[in-house]
């Protein structure tokens, strides 16, 4: 009688099995991982504006260009120092010389030179912004670019999106564990952030004197974060 049995095959140096037929899989389980995306976001109200204004000059001779753009200059920094704003708050964005030409039957004719004084004036009353350009333009101020509203302390919201965003992937890890029937650990084991700079919302402007003050709506700005975090589930597999 011969007796059926399982044993060993050398073949190539590799080892292959004949299963005894009343073998049986075992099922066992091991820590396996995934990885979730967190979004976060808070919407906040700027408690700072940075307004960009100057004046622009022309003339034939580059020398009275640039006295009559810093006559103009002076009286619009003089007007913000009277209306409470410190010359700490201003600074010059840019200052820029340009040759101006003419063609003229197809010939280039020089016509003189225009000069550009551009400032930055960081205004942390928003509600005075309409005065600022107002107050500017009314003392030679004849190029108004863009506002920019900014938060002084934007760390602060950052966080609070940051743990917006780490509930987010807590709770998307819940709904996968809970929808594949599986056990997820909601404590994360690694958290990568994601940085994402707040944007500074910019109005652009072309400016028109008006008899009433220049209105300004800074509406609010929006401050995101995102993290990818790794969690640990029970996975089962067969032997």
């Amino acid at each position: 009688m011969m007796m059926q049995s399982s044993f060993p095959m050398t073949l190539n140096n590799c080892y292959s099995y004949i299963p005894i037929p009343y073998m049986k899989a075992y099922v066992n389980t091991a820590e396996c991982r995934m990885k979730i995306e967190g979004k976060g976001s808070i919407r906040v109200r700027p408690d700072t504006s940075v307004v960009v204004l100057g004046t622009v000059t022309e003339n034939k001779e580059l020398r009275f260009a640039q006295e009559e753009n810093a006559v103009k200059i002076t009286a619009i920094l003089r007007g913000l120092r009277e209306m409470g704003i410190s010359s700490e708050k201003v600074q010059t964005r840019s200052y820029n010389i340009f040759p101006q030409y003419d063609f003229v039957e197809g010939q280039q004719v020089f016509r003189g030179y225009r000069v550009e004084h551009i400032l930055e004036i960081t205004v942390k009353d928003i509600g005075k912004i309409g005065q600022v350009i107002d107050n500017a333009v009314q003392n030679g101020a004849n190029r108004v670019e863009n506002i920019r509203f900014t938060i002084s302390n934007p760390s602060m919201f950052y966080r609070q999106a940051l743990n917006i965003a780490v509930d987010d992937a807590i709770s998307k890890a819940k709904a996968l564990g809970a929808k594949l029937n599986i056990h997820v650990s909601t404590i994360p084991l690694q958290i990568t952030e994601i940085s994402h700079e707040p944007p500074e919302p910019i109005i652009l402007l072309a400016y028109q004197a008006a008899e009433t003050v220049t209105p300004v709506q800074p509406g609010q700005i929006e401050i995101q974060a995102r993290i990818e975090a790794i969690f640990a589930y029970r996975c089962k597999y067969s032997v």
